[in-house]
């Protein structure tokens, strides 16, 4: 049969229908057959490698019809005086061979050239002694779900279950039976199943119960385990060679990757706890806990937390995004740069040794060292009261409601009565304490007034002692000056009365 084309083109194409079904090394039929051809380029026998196009038609004639199957291309053939062999295969397509009439559509072209050419007209494909026999199978046409007795349930048993290919529709096969699994979007009753190979599943699989023997998977990687022993590991790699570890809780990506044993830890978050190998330990945050590879009983909360590396630490904890603590029975919160804040109620148990630090609390409730420089105040005027202050002020002694314990101090109720600068407030308005500490400057002031006075009583007591002296002098000089006059007296007047009692006197 020769296809002609328009000139000046590839020329025609003789093909000698010869179309054998290739066999391989068993007596199968495959969807493969050979077809052979005499090909003329311009006139002359062609020579070289060519690439065919194959196409498939239910009609004979050019641009009608409609193409049954996939258009196949055979690459780099070889035609040797004219004459080409090779396979063609339209794969399983149950449309392209269904017993209708198939016409073949050729297109061919030279190695070197980009654009197939089409030749015509198209060829009808014939029968072989193979599709002769399959002509016969037109007879099970006839079979139905209604034909109950054209196949016996003998000759169905018969039959091995891996020869049966291909779809069976529903109603070929008794519904409601318990033997097999059907093809259903309603519940079936009473199908238990099981399957010792793999399987897919590629909608939305729904389950009362799944019970899976070691792990679940997404995408190849396991997402869900539970190793070891009354362990849970949840994300991808979470707890990946733990083996030998207990009661252990691994949940997000990488979290626990390295921890080979070690029981009763938590991780929360990606990476967290990473190499920890001992038990106890609770860390929750990305990368939370994993630096520790020693250690028992540690704690790191917030992203990047951490437990001082290489250390075998004990009772650690880390609070706060990127938090580090690196010494055991200790809790560091935040880092060396964050302020911690306490909104409600501080309870200290055991204070540190003595410091010489003394510590206040300023405006904004924070904790901070008690300063006196000028650099933090204003508007200064002087504080002149002094003794008249303390002077009222009263001492008391009581015992505290909390605790029973028997104290000293004021009533900062009539503190704030002899001057209000001395006290403080609670939140509420109401008048909470003393301030003890400010009571030196009244006590500074006190003093300064008693100075001055008993500088002033000295002063007036020197004076009287000067004066004191005047007189003892001027009394020595009275003294004199009485003997002289007496001793002018007595000698001339002997029986005179001072005379008398002086020499009484002596």
């Amino acid at each position: 049969m020769i296809f002609r084309k328009p000139a000046n083109t590839l020329g025609t194409l003789l093909i000698i229908a010869t179309i054998l079904f290739v066999t391989g090394s068993v007596n199968a039929q495959t969807t493969a057959f050979t077809y052979q051809g005499k090909f003329a380029d311009s006139g002359s026998p062609a020579n070289g490698q060519y690439d065919f196009q194959f196409k498939l038609f239910d009609t004979a004639t050019l641009g009608t019809g409609t193409q049954q199957g996939s258009t196949v291309v055979v690459p780099g053939i070889q035609v040797t005086a004219g004459i080409f062999s090779l396979s063609l295969d339209f794969g399983v397509c149950a449309a392209c061979f269904n017993g209708s009439a198939r016409f073949l559509e050729i297109a061919a072209k030279s190695v070197s050239n980009q654009t197939f050419t089409t030749l015509g007209p198209r060829q009808q494909l014939t029968s072989n002694p193979y599709a002769i026999r399959s002509l016969n199978s037109v007879s099970a046409d006839g079979l139905t779900a209604s034909c109950v007795s054209c196949i016996t349930s003998g000759q169905i048993q018969s039959v091995n279950g891996n020869a049966i290919t291909g779809t069976i529709p529903i109603a070929s096969l008794p519904a409601g039976s318990a033997n097999y699994i059907q093809n259903t979007t309603s519940q079936q009753a009473s199908s238990n199943f099981n399957v010792s190979g793999d399987g897919m599943v590629g909608g939305t699989m729904t389950s009362n119960v799944f019970n899976a023997a070691t792990q679940y998977n997404i995408g190849g990687l396991r997402i869900l385990s539970n190793a070891g022993f009354l362990n849970l590991f949840a994300g991808q790699n979470a707890g990946l060679l733990n083996t030998s570890g207990e009661a252990n809780t691994f949940v997000g990506e990488g979290t626990g990757t390295n921890t080979v044993s070690g029981n009763n830890n938590t991780f929360l978050g990606a990476n967290a706890g990473g190499s920890s190998l001992e038990s106890n330990n609770t860390f929750l945050g990305f990368n939370a806990g994993s630096n520790q590879t020693l250690g028992n009983n540690n704690t790191a909360v917030g992203a990047e937390a951490n437990v001082g590396a290489g250390s075998s630490l004990s009772f650690a904890t880390a609070v706060g995004s990127g938090a580090l603590v690196q010494t055991s029975n200790t809790v560091v919160v935040g880092r060396s740069v964050d302020g911690v804040r306490v909104p409600g109620t501080l309870l200290v148990g055991t204070l540190g040794t003595a410091g010489s630090t003394a510590l206040c609390r300023n405006s904004s409730n924070q904790i901070a060292g008690c300063s006196s420089s000028l650099r933090y105040k204003t508007n200064l005027q002087p504080f002149s009261r002094g003794l008249d202050l303390v002077q009222h002020l009263r001492p008391i002694s009581f015992d505290w409601k909390d605790g029973g314990m028997r104290d000293v101090g004021f009533a900062a109720e009539e503190v704030e009565a002899v001057e209000p600068l001395l006290t403080f407030r609670n939140q509420k308005g109401e008048i909470e304490g003393v301030k003890y500490d400010r009571l030196s400057v009244a006590f500074v002031n006190a003093i300064k007034e008693q100075q001055s006075e008993i500088r002033e009583r000295e002063r007036q007591a020197a004076d009287q002692q000067r004066q004191i002296e005047q007189y003892r002098i001027r009394l020595a000089v009275m003294q004199k000056e009485i003997e002289s006059l007496r001793r002018v007296v007595c000698g001339g007047h002997s029986k005179a009365v001072a005379c008398k009692k002086t020499r009484k006197a002596r």
